[in-house]
């Protein structure tokens, strides 16, 4: 299993005052899978319960072939960017919740195949109480195998 620890896009610092100040996340992805699956965790560090607006529906996920180029993945507009209703997720202090997803198609429906890919994620964290506190945090690429 490899892990990575998401951090905070260069020139954009944590906004200070903020409970999304003292979260942390990570990136999981298996070294060898059968199907491309990837677990993003989030963290709360702080001393106050946060919320924000759905984290899971805004990730960005970046796929590249064994060669480093990148791979067009299906759109999906965020419920935030459609006037779709979004989830809140709350954490308590201590508090952990965590999402795994399964990548199965490249853009135009094309099924992802075995072989080498490496896998990074992009994380929006919106505070629900006041949607002008926000970190986008980021992970390099994991490099993953998939087999038959």
């Amino acid at each position: 299993m490899a892990r990575a620890q998401l951090t905070d896009i260069p020139g954009r610092p944590p906004p200070s005052g903020s409970e999304i100040a003292a979260l942390s996340a990570t990136l999981d992805v298996g070294d060898e899978q059968p199907a491309l699956q990837a677990t993003v965790t989030l963290e709360h560090h702080g001393d106050a319960r946060v919320s924000l607006l759905d984290p899971w529906d805004m990730l960005q996920w970046q796929l590249l072939d064994e060669r480093g180029a990148p791979l067009a993945l299906p759109p999906r507009a965020p419920a935030l960017l459609t006037g779709r209703n979004s989830e809140t997720v709350t954490l308590d202090p201590g508090g952990r919740r965590s999402t795994t997803v399964e990548l199965d198609q490249l853009a135009g429906g094309r099924p992802i195949t075995a072989g080498a890919y490496s896998l990074g994620v992009i994380a929006t964290l919106i505070d629900a109480d006041d949607t002008e506190r926000s970190r986008i945090l980021r992970a390099d690429p994991l490099p993953v195998r998939l087999g038959q």
